[in-house]
């Protein structure tokens, strides 16, 4: 069998198919003859069958380029420019052309190459390759080496396209030159990848920028027109999309932006290194640590002031806000409601005590009732519903909780039908009719306080026809207080008032009138 003869760069390359490697080195030294090594065999097998213009791929030779990469890694680079992958498109790609997904490698590259559709350029490996005859581990290993994409692609742009280009561009210097920069950063449809946030997803992105070297810095971008004039330099593209979005998941399915997020709130998969320098260039945790830091100082002063913490500084200062009488009333009821010492009464002879008050039991009177006349306000009852379905409309409050005409305090309880309970209380007794406008919506606390302990009862009906706007003072149980009226009931009781003094005119004509007539 004749042999092959492959002439490099004056040697003789001698290939036989009956030896693995034959080497015949001729008479004259001028030539120089050497053995064929296994890279010249395979980078002869790539130019045979896994061009663009001339696909003829055979299974067996993926072991062969797997087993050449693994013995030496530097010829990795070998297989850069050959369709040496079966895609799971049925095509051939190069290893830039293809990305590592699952079932051979859990990188989430799928769903953002699929959010391309027609646009991607990259697509996953075949998926006969799970049940090949080598095995997916040693198959990953060797796409990786060989450039397949495992993370996201963060591909080179134009200075133009960035938000700061006004910046940028304002750098002095003339025309273009050869010693020009414009130098950017982003990565493909990333604005639209992240409009819908996903753990997935923010995983993805995450390990991406983790993976990321320190020279060049791809959240940096650099122009400049020559050098005599410098450069100018501003955050990427990269950087402002990763800034601005809303893509750091937090517990509870919450995601925000970098500056928001915070280390300890990051769910399981998201390494965390506080070197990182792509971490300080999106601003990872700023705005926290703002919020943390002006906590601080709001501590500070708190303890310089004589406070316990900054909480109990900020309630004196909403306490402070309040008016003088808001003040004071709650001051009062602090001390009405504090709890107060409870009496203790123990007899000096129990069982003497015991004996005398068998005997008052004893001798005490039977339980009996009898039917007795009474008067009964006719209507009355009438009046009192109608009045309770009206003060609750004018007063309850966009919550739904009815308040106290006094202290504006919601009902301290509901009954059964979860209705608040409250006390109708009539305002004017000294009118001649009864008006369901007459009543206020009371607790039971100030409704005995007005019934009972009311020291302006003369007064009440001369108050009200000066009032001017919703609340009119009042003393209760020797204190100042304030009924609260909404402008619809102030507007109505007003005009119940005057209608009244007017029937009121017309009975005593009336009486008058009678009395003349029956003199006559």
């Amino acid at each position: 069998m004749r042999p092959s003869l492959v002439f490099r760069t004056a040697e003789i390359i001698v290939n036989t198919k009956s030896t693995q490697r034959l080497a015949i080195r001729h008479p004259r030294p001028q030539l120089g003859v050497r053995e064929v090594g296994e890279a010249e065999q395979v980078e002869a097998i790539l130019n045979e069958r896994y061009t663009n213009t001339n696909l003829k791929p055979r299974k067996q030779d993926l072991k062969r380029f797997v087993a050449l990469v693994e013995k030496d890694p530097s010829k990795a680079s070998l297989f850069d420019e050959y369709f040496i992958f079966e895609l799971a498109t049925g095509g051939w790609g190069m290893p830039k052309e293809v990305y590592l997904d699952q079932p051979f490698k859990d990188t989430g590259l799928s769903i953002y190459y699929q959010s391309l559709g027609t646009n991607a350029n990259c697509f996953s490996l075949a998926p006969r390759y799970q049940d090949g005859d080598i095995a997916v581990a040693r198959l990953v290993k060797f796409a990786d080496a060989v450039g397949a994409i495992s993370r996201l692609k963060i591909t080179a742009a134009s200075c133009m396209s960035n938000p700061d280009w006004p910046s940028l561009s304002s750098v002095g210097g003339g025309r273009w030159s050869s010693s020009s920069i414009d130098e950017d950063y982003t990565i493909d449809s990333l604005e639209q990848f992240l409009a819908t946030p996903s753990v997935t997803k923010s995983r993805l992105l995450w390990n991406s920028m983790a993976s990321l070297p320190t020279y060049p810095n791809l959240l940096q971008a650099t122009y400049r027109r020559n050098r005599t004039w410098g450069s100018r330099t501003a955050p990427s593209q990269l950087a402002h999309h990763l800034r601005n979005a809303e893509w750091i998941p937090q517990t509870e399915g919450v995601f925000v932006r970098p500056a928001e997020a915070c280390r300890v709130l990051l769910p399981e998969g998201f390494p965390f290194d506080a070197g990182w320098q792509w971490l300080g260039e999106i601003h990872f945790g700023v705005a926290v640590e703002k919020k943390s830091e002006e906590q601080r100082q709001k501590q500070v002063v708190a303890k310089e002031l004589g406070f316990a913490d900054s909480e109990t500084l900020e309630r004196a200062r909403r306490f402070a806000a309040l008016t003088p009488e808001e003040q004071e009333r709650i001051l009062a009821d602090l001390e009405r409601n504090s709890v107060t010492e409870l009496p203790e009464h123990e007899s000096a002879n129990p069982d003497r005590r015991r004996r005398r008050v068998g005997e008052h039991a004893l001798d005490a009177p039977e339980r009996r009732s009898e039917e007795r006349s009474r008067s009964v306000s006719v209507g009355l009852d009438a009046v009192k519903q109608e009045a309770g379905q009206y003060l609750r409309e004018q007063y309850t409050n966009g919550d739904g909780e009815m308040i106290c005409q006094i202290c504006e305090r919601r009902m301290p309880f509901t009954l059964d039908d979860d209705s608040p309970y409250f006390e109708r209380v009539e305002f004017l007794p000294g009118l001649k009719k009864r008006h369901y406008q007459n009543y206020l919506a009371l607790c039971p606390n100030h409704a005995a306080m007005f019934q009972y302990a009311n020291g302006s009862a003369d007064v009440l009906q001369s108050l009200f026809t000066k009032l001017t706007g919703n609340k009119l003072k009042v003393v209760l149980a020797r204190n100042e207080s304030k009924i609260y009226f909404t402008k619809t009931h102030a507007a109505d009781l007003n005009t119940v008032v005057q209608a009244d003094r007017t029937a009121g005119g017309k009975q005593d004509e009336e009486l008058e009138q009678a009395v003349v007539t029956s003199d006559d």
